[in-house]
């Protein structure tokens, strides 16, 4: 890539959405290790993940080349959102896209995978939209699938009510039960507005199967969680 930064840098705070009129620019997970994660040209944006979430940006735009950028800020983006609210819906509709292309490239579950199988799974996920005080796992009940928090806070909380831990953006959970086949013994709760995205138990449980170093990365976060979760008690 090329070494021209733009004003988006990972971790500092989105304040607009950059559409790019000329050029090309390479989105970059700064990692470690560092890592491409796309090119975009010329009718292409970017920036809407961090101004949707209003959290930190998750990744480095970098021009590859002389760009010309016309920059929406968040004032000019929210009065265009009001006098035409398909502009967000497209948006949500990128980000949702975006935030799974990132989280299969990025996550030591998906990161072994090959492209063929990136692609497979890009439109196996589902995105959710959960209220503060929901319930994304029940203790009991079988989850459907591996949840990935996007934006938001939740807590695993016992049946008495007590907080054992948090899970916040990038976090990943509901995976012990579908490995182990037990019932979940605590539940997540939301704890604020929370954007997840959910791979289905079915093709959760063919990547298990098929990718050794994909399971061994999620067996290590079970023991982790599970080791947490004994000393919260």
């Amino acid at each position: 890539f090329g070494d021209l930064s733009l004003p988006p840098e990972q971790r500092t705070q989105g304040d607009a959405l950059y559409v790019i009129m000329e050029g090309q620019v390479a989105i970059v997970d700064e990692g470690p290790p560092r890592k491409g994660l796309s090119k975009l040209e010329e009718g292409d944006f970017f920036g809407e993940m961090a101004l949707l979430s209003n959290k930190a940006r998750g990744a480095t735009a970098q021009a590859m080349e002389p760009s010309e950028l016309m920059v929406v800020d968040r004032h000019l983006f929210r009065e265009l959102c009001e006098e035409d609210p398909e502009i967000l819906r497209v948006l949500l509709s990128f980000y949702r896209a975006r935030s799974v292309a990132r989280l299969l490239n990025t996550n030591p579950v998906f990161a072994s995978l090959s492209a063929n199988d990136h692609q497979a799974l890009q439109g196996r996920f589902r995105f959710l939209e959960v209220e503060p005080g929901v319930s994304l796992i029940r203790t009991g009940v079988m989850p459907k699938g591996l949840m990935t928090m996007l934006h938001g806070t939740a807590e695993a909380v016992t049946d008495e009510g007590k907080v054992l831990g948090q899970i916040t953006d990038g976090d990943v959970f509901g995976e012990a039960s579908l490995i182990t086949g037990d019932a979940p013994k605590n539940s997540v709760r939301a704890a604020t507005q929370c954007w997840v995205i959910e791979l289905p138990s079915r093709d959760f449980q063919k990547i298990m199967a098929a990718r050794p170093k994909a399971k061994a990365y999620v067996v290590l976060i079970i023991a982790k969680r599970a080791r947490q979760n004994l000393k919260n008690r």
